[in-house]
């Protein structure tokens, strides 16, 4: 009985450090990439390393973030990438209005997110196949944004974000329980309606 408390305790020791290797890690990685944006007019190809470390997060994030459910782990996360996006900002001398892009992204996250902590009292949102478009969309956006300064991937960005915050709201109406991941609300929905006849 002994041997089995202390497997259990050095397992979840181990869970532990490796949670919070992997905080450390996102923090590194996020702080490592606005250090090369701001040295973007100083440091030759820092914006090329900054686009690589960003499809390195994208990666970490596509394996990793639907296990995420702890609101450390969470938090850790969503201020990783707001301060990625400021440093992009502060590069590029952006104007921030209501209608630039990344401004209308971050608002209709924050809105689905607060619609689901309102219900669930999580933060965390459910995610989906489309939340990782969109998650992907952003990221290559954010990287367009460092390498040549161009909007061309804003749109797409929005447009997925927009209908990915519908799916979310569907889904935190559908939902008796918060979910970390379901591959979409179609298939929520489809399941219920088996389950219901």
């Amino acid at each position: 009985m002994v041997a089995r408390i202390g497997a259990i305790e050095y397992v979840n020791t181990s869970l532990n450090f490796y949670t919070y290797l992997k905080h450390i890690l996102q923090i590194s990685l996020s702080t490592i990439v606005v250090l090369l944006i701001s040295l973007f007019k100083y440091m030759p190809y820092s914006d090329i390393s900054a686009a690589i470390l960003l499809l390195v997060l994208l990666l970490i994030d596509l394996v990793d973030y639907s296990r995420r459910v702890s609101a450390r782990a969470v938090l850790i996360y969503y201020l990783s990438w707001i301060f990625i996006s400021l440093g992009v900002v502060y590069l590029r001398n952006s104007t921030l209005t209501f209608w630039t892009p990344l401004v209308l992204v971050v608002t209709l996250k924050v809105v689905a997110l607060a619609v689901s902590y309102l219900k669930f009292k999580r933060l965390y949102m459910t995610k989906t196949v489309l939340g990782y478009l969109w998650f992907t969309s952003f990221v290559l956006y954010l990287i367009e944004l460092v390498v040549n300064s161009t909007h061309g991937l804003g749109a797409l960005c929005v447009k997925l974000a927009f209908v990915s915050v519908i799916e979310h709201l569907l889904l935190v109406l559908i939902q008796k329980k918060p979910a970390v991941y379901i591959s979409s609300v179609v298939h929520l929905a489809w399941t219920r309606f088996k389950k219901d006849r």
